[in-house]
């Protein structure tokens, strides 16, 4: 009896092995091979495109799709895609790929921003005293020039063909404020003069400072009064008006400090 027991377990264990190898045999590995997904850019403004291009292998489709409406795909070949956006938002990019039998999923993430000042704390798609020197450059690429203020360690990064400068402050890594220009304007450095271009884009809704079109009797018709007014160290007739609720400075030239009417804002600083 022993031998008999003895003998249907090896005959049992036998054919399971068998069984196994067949099956390890007959599992199919899947072919597809992502090499790589290239983006031209992963943060953009909302007039730009975001080319995405997949190098991949072993597929016989590729679909691409967004989690939201407001991001538009656009197929340019099989492995060439754009996505644009109408407005502000963070969107998933989910790339897929298929042969008869096998699906390989990629998830990318990308962020479109609205050029101009949005409820006077991002600006040009920067939250202020928030994001760092790494997230200007994703955003605005290289300055034209950095001015270093050394005994404050702070600096000012320069981008005359967008209209404004960025105040960083290196303490803290961070975006301090910004000052855009509604009027040409010009810095040397270096024995290197830079022009720099107006600001085109609104400060508030309906509200531009491009050339000399704001007027400091439409900011007080808008706002109030401002919290406070000041008058420049380096030029008597400059006045500064400050509106702390909303943490943004208008700059405009005036005999009198309080003789706004009328007067045309040259330049802002958004804090």
């Amino acid at each position: 009896m022993k031998f008999n027991h003895l003998l249907i377990t090896v005959i049992i264990f036998s054919i399971i092995l068998s069984c196994s190898s067949d099956d390890s045999e007959n599992l199919e590995t899947n072919p597809i091979i992502i090499t790589s997904i290239d983006s031209s850019k992963e943060l953009a403004f909302t007039e730009e495109e975001i080319i995405v291009s997949i190098d991949a292998e072993g597929y016989l489709n590729i679909e691409v799709t967004s989690n939201t409406n407001n991001v538009t795909v656009n197929k340019i070949n099989s492995t060439t895609y754009t996505l644009s956006a109408t407005v502000a938002t963070e969107v998933t990019i989910q790339i897929t790929l298929t042969s008869e039998n096998f699906t390989e999923v990629k998830n990318v993430d990308y962020i479109f921003f609205e050029h101009g000042v949005i409820d006077f704390k991002v600006v040009e798609g920067l939250t202020l005293d928030k994001d760092s020197p790494v997230r200007v450059r994703e955003l605005h690429g290289d300055p034209d020039y950095i001015l270093t203020i050394e005994d404050k360690n702070e600096e000012v990064w320069h981008y005359f063909n967008k209209g404004f400068w960025i105040l960083m402050d290196n303490n803290v890594d961070q975006a301090h404020y910004m000052r855009l220009y509604g009027i040409p304007w010009s810095r040397t450095f270096e024995n290197t003069e830079y022009i720099g271009e107006q600001y085109q884009y609104e400060i508030s809704e309906g509200l531009k400072i491009e050339n000399l079109q704001l007027s400091m009797t439409t900011v007080v018709d808008r706002f109030g009064l401002p919290t406070e007014k000041f008058t420049s160290t380096n030029n008597e007739r400059l006045h500064i008006y400050d509106y702390e609720n909303l943490e943004i400075l208008f700059y405009f030239q005036s005999d009198d400090i309080d003789d706004y009417i009328g007067k045309n804002v040259g330049y802002v600083n958004v804090y």
